[in-house]
């Protein structure tokens, strides 16, 4: 489910993992309720990146304009 990560993230309190004695082994892993409002919080970001694009795509153009040239991020 979350190869290489799920130490770091269950390490954040974001991840419950149980480990299920049988065999062949079980693991449950699920995520917190801090993962939850993080998820939310990161899907309304997302959304507002998205509503805003091309206001922001425009902006830069203004900024790029008006500085001569390339603003230098990278872009």
């Amino acid at each position: 489910m979350f190869p290489g990560n799920s130490d770091v993230i269950e390490d954040d309190g974001l991840l419950e993992r149980t480990v299920h004695a049988t065999v062949p082994p079980k693991v449950e892993c699920r995520g917190t309720a801090m993962a939850d409002e993080l998820y939310a919080t990161l899907k309304g970001l997302a959304g507002w990146a998205e509503r805003h694009r091309e206001a922001v795509s425009r902006a830069r153009a203004a900024y790029d304009r008006e500085q001569g040239g390339a603003s230098g991020t990278g872009r």
